[in-house]
């Protein structure tokens, strides 16, 4: 029966390759991902705004280009 001597500078040395070839393909996997396009979701949180003072929804008052934009461009949810 052969033994091959082991030394434990060796057993370290393959841990690490074996180690670094494992997070290869897992790095790989992670630049696939972020070509995908993902959507865009924003959510507007604000004090005392009522469902009417934005001008999307209606709001003969107060003057929200930015929002209306957004809404014009999106999907706005009304029911609530």
């Amino acid at each position: 029966m052969s033994t091959s001597d082991c030394t434990r500078r060796d057993f370290l040395r393959a841990v690490g390759v074996a180690t670094a070839s494992l997070a290869v393909p897992g790095h790989a996997r992670v630049d696939r991902r972020t070509e995908r396009a993902r959507p865009n979701f924003v959510i507007i949180f604000a004090d005392d705004q009522g469902y009417q003072d934005v001008g999307c929804f209606g709001s003969p008052n107060i003057e929200t280009p930015n929002l209306d934009r957004m809404a014009a461009e999106g999907m706005r949810f009304s029911d609530f």
